[in-house]
């Protein structure tokens, strides 16, 4: 077929169509970009609408164009349709193993027909964010084609930015923290309608380079207007605090700067409009943020500043068990925890990097050559912007989302997608206006602009319309949170029955059966009916195989094996969650003693990680077991820290091995001269065997030896009190103060010196230095309660209450406090009735 420049047929009311258009640019982005699959739903419908009156108006004797990005979303919807239809279960298994794996585990042998997805739903969602992105590039080609109209698209684009960085002021005025106050998680600093800062700062960069490209192109009050514009939207990608957003956006301004350097001479100027741009950028974000923006990116400094690339490890595991269709798109959530070796219970939404996630999503051979393709629409669009500033600019915001998308992922919004396709859409192709024959041109120029009957776009609009009318019902009534929750329900309905919480688990997880989540759920829940833990060993079995290093699948199924009996079996489990999450090592300890009553078994469950060693030996002493405790930190080889040193001092002395006692804490003293923990635990020691006087001697010589020495200081004061030696406490005590900066540890210092004057019967020096505490720590409780207490034992019962009655501005309604309070006001009422009586009695007659 000769390829020949479209002319796009004249369309009675196309400005209303592109204004429809355009409302929708605009509204998408204020919808929560679009994250949602009810608003996308509605996006659809209403893009469909507009291409079928679209083409009830146009000439039915022409043709439509199509191109490269149009032909990259074919096969993206296609792919997505591909992974919704059900194959077969041997076809399953040839295409995707590990996927049979994960029907197989969860259904056995009753299902015959599987989709490939791993989450249906998900799928469905994405296939929605498709068909938006393909029906906008379709009208794009149509309504916006022509030089003009490509100007008119770009503004709609800049002006939703705009819009989008007024709302984000409009929530920092009004202090909200979060997208209308309602949605997402509290924001850092900026935050607007988006509930991700990363998606927010990926619109507000390419509106904002986007409105550069306008202004640089404009002339007059037009251009300070665009000007403004993208100085406003830049702002708004500092304010995000996104990095990657920040780094992305200063590299593409410095790719836009390029060739207006490079310019005619008479054009040159034009590079003082984008150097303006990001200046004016950098002035407003400085002045409204500049302590939190040099905060953010000074953490770029940071050892873990590159931990994001740790999320890409598994994907070579993941092409190779889905090599031909992929896992799904939007199934990520489910299977990655069944890849990833971290042991956090932190989900994983995607890859933070869109092209790996088009890779994993689609398969490795068809999200290669959509890659590709859309690589090939880039370099034409770049192509055909030179000399031309607006399309220079809309193609350097096509970049920013390339270099932005390295590191995070932002075309999943439909907010970010649509405009960026319609764009890319728009400027691969041959300026309408041109009347350029290049049939003789090779094929990569002919994808440049393709042709398509015009009554094949009535089948288009059919088909995506029915496609949108199957996806919209699975993606916005099963998305994971909406069956979660339902499955939650479902559990914990009062007179459930074992049979109808496994149907009900069972529906929820056929619609996600690679989320480990949902089997966990129910095998928690079947824990706590008395014959239930063999059921919830079932479920516990599913949830570790999706999800092999997180420790709750094997913390649940350890307790089951132990209700069942297997206390081997059991601990084995215990000891691999604690191999998972050491720090749960005392938690544990206290219930395997309650489940089996037995130290040695607690012992068992001691792995060669040091903090386990710790926290079971700890255990082991609360529970008087010294020995069991020294053989957990000596055997098989000793812990070499002064935490295992207290612990070791503590229970030699627990179990009457008072010399060697001595010796572990002497040798920590000589290992550790700068830390007061040795000189504590010997002094506590010495003063426990009623040796008051070593013990002394040692915290004095860990007072002038040890760093920080407040705790011995304390324990020095104590012991002091004890003796009635009352003058050395007090000396002792503000020799403390001399050396100590204003904080919680001088309130207590200066506590402890009133402890001090109480104890000798002063009650005004000791109020005094209770009040220095107080104001301190205004907000301590216990020093205001106090004061109270010690003003009431003067007789000052309302000073008392005026205490009291300010401690109530910093903790509420406290029960003790609340209590203490009635106490005193009825005394007070008490004693002013007994007043009233008495002057009444006193009065004559």
């Amino acid at each position: 077929m000769p390829y020949r420049k479209v002319h796009l047929p004249r369309v009675p009311g196309a400005y209303q169509l592109r204004a429809a258009v355009g409302v929708c640019l605009i509204a998408t982005p204020l919808a929560l970009g679009g994250a949602h699959p009810q608003v996308n739903a509605i996006l659809a419908a209403a893009l469909l609408v507009v291409s079928t009156v679209y083409l009830l108006r146009r000439n039915h004797d022409g043709q439509l164009p199509a191109n490269v990005p149009v032909l990259a979303l074919v096969l993206a919807l296609f792919a997505c349709a591909l992974q919704l239809v059900p194959a077969p279960m041997w076809l399953v298994r040839l295409l995707a193993p590990t996927a049979a794996d994960v029907f197989e585990l969860q259904f056995g042998d009753s299902l015959w027909f599987v989709p490939l997805s791993l989450d249906p739903p998900a799928t469905a969602h994405g296939l929605l964010v498709v068909v938006i992105c393909l029906t906008g590039a379709l009208l794009s080609l149509n309504i916006f084609g022509e030089r003009q109209r490509q100007r008119e698209l770009l503004a709609w684009i800049a002006v939703a930015g705009a819009v989008v960085t007024g709302v984000g002021l409009f929530h920092a005025l009004a202090q909200l923290d979060r997208p209308y106050g309602v949605y997402g998680q509290a924001a850092v600093w900026f935050t607007s309608s988006f509930i991700n800062p990363n998606h927010l700062a990926a619109f507000l960069g390419f509106s904002s380079l986007v409105a550069l490209g306008l202004a640089v192109a404009s002339r007059g009050s037009w251009r300070a207007i665009w000007l403004g514009d993208a100085a406003l939207c830049g702002a708004g990608v500092f304010l995000s605090l996104s990095r990657g957003g920040i780094i992305a956006y200063v590299a593409a301004l410095a790719f836009l700067a390029l060739p207006l350097a490079l310019d005619q001479p008479e054009k040159k100027r034009n590079l003082f409009w984008v150097q303006l741009g990001l200046a004016g950028s950098l002035i407003v974000a400085g002045y409204l943020a500049y302590t939190q923006i040099v905060r953010e990116m000074w953490t770029l400094g940071r050892p873990d500043a590159l931990d994001k690339a740790l999320v890409w490890r598994p994907v070579l595991d993941l092409l190779g068990d889905f090599p031909v269709l992929g896992i799904g798109r939007g199934a990520l959530p489910g299977i990655y925890a069944h890849y990833s070796s971290a042991t956090a219970s932190a989900t994983f939404t995607h890859l933070e990097n869109e092209y790996l996630q088009t890779l994993v999503d689609f398969g490795p051979v068809l999200g290669l050559v959509i890659l590709g393709l859309l690589a090939l629409a880039f370099g034409q669009a770049l192509k055909r912007a030179a000399g031309k500033p607006e399309r220079l600019g809309a193609v350097t915001a096509l970049l920013f989302l390339g270099i932005h998308n390295l590191g995070d992922f932002n075309l999943e919004l439909s907010a970010v997608a649509l405009p960026a396709f319609m764009v890319l859409t728009v400027l691969a192709s041959k300026p309408s206006h041109s009347r350029t024959i290049e049939s003789k041109r090779g094929w990569v120029s002919r994808l440049g602009n393709l042709q398509v009957n015009g009554a094949l776009a009535w089948v288009v609009v059919v088909v995506l319309a029915g496609l949108v009318g199957l996806a919209a019902y699975p993606a916005i009534a099963h998305r994971t949170e909406a069956d979660t929750a339902r499955l939650r329900r479902a559990l914990v309905e009062k007179g459930s029955t074992p049979a109808g919480r496994a149907a009900a688990a069972e529906d929820v997880i056929r619609r996600h059966p690679a989320d480990s989540v949902l089997p966990l759920m129910v095998a928690e829940r079947e824990l706590y009916d008395k014959d239930g833990a063999a059921r919830a060993l079932r479920f516990a079995n599913r949830g570790m195989f999706l999800a092999p290093h997180y420790y709750g699948g094997h913390l649940l199924a350890a307790r089951a094996l132990l209700r069942l009996g297997h206390v081997d079996q059991g601990l084995i489990e215990y000891r691999l969650v604690l191999e998972l999450e050491p720090s749960r090592a005392g938690a544990l300890a206290a219930e395997i003693f309650e489940r089996t009553n037995s130290l040695a078994r607690v012992r068992d469950l001691v792995t060669a990680q040091s903090d386990v060693r710790l926290q079971v030996a700890s255990f082991l002493l609360t529970r008087q077991a010294p020995a069991d405790a020294l053989e957990v930190l000596e055997l098989p080889h000793r812990l070499d820290s002064l935490a295992a040193y207290e612990l070791m001092v503590r229970a030699l002395n627990l179990a009457g091995r008072v010399d060697e006692a001595r010796q572990r804490a002497e040798e920590a003293q000589r290992r550790w001269p700068g830390m007061a923990a040795p000189y504590l635990m010997q002094g506590q020691m010495l003063a426990g065997s009623g040796n008051a006087g070593d013990a002394l001697a040692v915290l004095e010589r860990g007072i002038a030896t040890a760093g920080d020495p407040t705790p011995l200081f304390a324990q020095t004061i104590g012991l002091l009190m004890q003796q009635g030696r009352f003058d050395a406490a007090r000396k002792l005590a503000k020799r403390q103060l001399d050396n100590l900066p204003a904080g919680p540890a001088k309130a207590q210092a200066y506590w402890s010196l009133g402890d001090i004057y109480a104890r000798e019967g002063s009650r005004a020096s000791a109020l005094r230095e209770y009040q220095r505490a107080r104001d301190l720590q205004p907000a301590n409780l216990g020093y205001r309660m106090g004061i109270a207490s010690l003003r009431e034992a003067m007789g000052d019962v309302k000073g008392a209450r005026a205490e009291l009655l300010a401690a109530r501005a910093y903790a509420g309604n406290s029960g003790g406090l609340e209590a203490a309070l009635q106490r005193l006001e009825t005394r007070i009422q008490t004693s002013e009735d007994a007043l009233r009586r008495q002057e009444i009695m006193g009065v004559e007659p």
